[in-house]
């Protein structure tokens, strides 16, 4: 399947993935880890109708041609909108810290990330009105079930979420946030842009 993908040509390859997997889903991570172009996964209770698309940021290069690719898509739908969330992260929980001092780096935390969004739709010429995020704290969560609570919470229709970039060695052509999104989240189709 990758064989012929690559000599088409392709820039996507579409996966389908069933509710309970009867194998040990490993075509579909092969597919993800060696595709040089984009993955789409489609769980079989997959919407018919895409109005809401998230798009999950850390403000990579990854994370800007996830949105821009979600923007595309969205002009390409009726009645679509595109939203982003950043995961920002709270004062260590095995620090001791009293409660004041908790809260102010939690306050500067979520500024530094305010901040950095701002930077980032400066450098990526996006306007700030097209595009609304949400910061969501990470109170001592993996980041993938922080995802997948916040996507089902916000009824999305498509997750488009940029690759993490690092060396195939470390994570095997794509981050190991993303990869352990992917194999936990079968409530909508998610989209690995590269």
């Amino acid at each position: 399947m990758i064989i012929s993908a690559e000599n088409l040509d392709s820039n996507l390859v579409v996966v389908g993935r069933k509710e309970k997997s009867e194998g040990s889903g490993i075509t579909a991570q092969r597919i993800a880890r060696n595709f040089s172009g984009n993955v789409l996964f489609v769980p079989a209770n997959a919407p018919l109708k895409i109005t809401k698309i998230s798009v999950p940021l850390d403000y990579s290069e990854n994370s800007a041609r996830a949105l821009e690719e979600a923007l595309h898509l969205s002009k390409k739908l009726k009645n679509c909108s595109v939203r982003c969330v950043h995961i920002v992260n709270t004062a260590p929980s095995n620090y001791y810290l009293d409660l004041k001092t908790r809260t102010q780096l939690d306050t500067q935390f979520l500024q530094s990330a305010k901040i950095a969004w701002e930077v980032f739709i400066e450098k990526n010429e996006i306007k700030k009105e097209e595009v609304p995020i949400d910061f969501v704290q990470n109170i001592n969560e993996s980041s993938s079930k922080i995802l997948s609570d916040y996507f089902n919470d916000q009824k999305t229709d498509l997750v488009v979420m940029g690759a993490k970039g690092h060396t195939a060695f470390e994570n095997f052509l794509y981050g190991s946030v993303t990869e352990t999104f992917v194999d936990r989240f079968n409530d909508c189709p998610v989209m690995i842009v590269r």
